[in-house]
């Protein structure tokens, strides 16, 4: 639209240029459409989840007291590396939770003001979601932590035998002769009784570490002697069919030698 003429080529070229403009809008919309009716939804509906996530602000909140006391007997009961994990999270989670109600409180400002000036409002609400779920995720933590350790503790006396039946088993293999896996098998066998060493000084202190660091150790071990003892099996399958070839073979021979001694 303007003082200089097209010629029909150039103004079909244009024209197609502008309908596939279109097409390609239209069809990025279309992707996000899901996306435009959920913050639509999300706006609707602001007033009831901020009052959904100002209850899990009360709820949280009254379980920052218990979570405080659970951590302190844990740390009167394990040493403090066993809790380095979880040792702060009733500390961050009280921040999360002033980080939630801050943007909660900005939140419902920005609700009652009238629609086209509620710029923010899905930042803020969106925000103070991820922070309760944060602080919810810390104090869930916490309250595992317990449950985790006394389980490790239970499950260490068997950990501490099994894995030393798999450095006895690595004992006798090694013992037995030299395989392609030597060395590795070696420094296995001696990560797993390091393992073990550490578990019955460090078991008593700090028992989810110790289970940890056996597990580790015992799944190498393991996956070590499962690929030398594979190997075993598959010589001593060679070493039968060689012997069998080889019988065939002087019955053979024998028979060939037989053969022209007679004639």
């Amino acid at each position: 639209d303007d003082a200089v003429p097209e010629t029909p080529h150039q103004r079909r070229d244009l024209l197609t240029r502008v309908v596939v403009a279109a097409a390609k809008a239209d069809r990025e919309l279309d992707a996000q459409s899901e996306a435009f009716d959920k913050l639509r939804d999300l706006v609707i509906n602001a007033p009831t989840r901020l009052d959904a996530m100002t209850q899990q602000m009360v709820d949280l909140t009254a379980r920052l007291a218990p979570s405080e006391q659970a951590l302190a007997a844990l740390h009167s009961q394990f040493d403090a590396a066993a809790l380095t994990s979880v040792a702060d999270n009733v500390k961050t989670a009280k921040q999360r939770l002033s980080f939630a109600d801050q943007n909660i409180s900005t939140a419902r400002t920005l609700v009652a003001r009238p629609v086209g000036q509620q710029m923010g409002l899905v930042d803020a609400i969106r925000a103070a979601e991820s922070s309760l779920g944060q602080a919810r995720s810390l104090l869930d933590a916490v309250d595992s932590a317990g449950v985790d350790i006394n389980r490790a503790v239970a499950a260490l006396p068997d950990a501490i035998t099994d894995i030393q039946n798999g450095v006895n088993q690595a004992n006798g293999v090694l013992q037995q002769g030299k395989t392609t896996h030597d060395s590795q098998l070696t420094s296995a066998r001696d990560m797993a009784a390091a393992a073990i060493a550490d578990a019955q000084k460090n078991g008593s202190t700090d028992p989810l570490g110790a289970f940890t660091r056996l597990t580790r150790a015992d799944t190498e071990l393991d996956r070590l002697l499962a690929t030398v003892i594979e190997e075993h099996q598959v010589a001593k399958r060679l070493s039968r069919a060689f012997d069998q070839a080889l019988l065939s073979a002087q019955s053979r021979v024998r028979g060939v030698s037989d053969f022209i001694d007679t004639r």
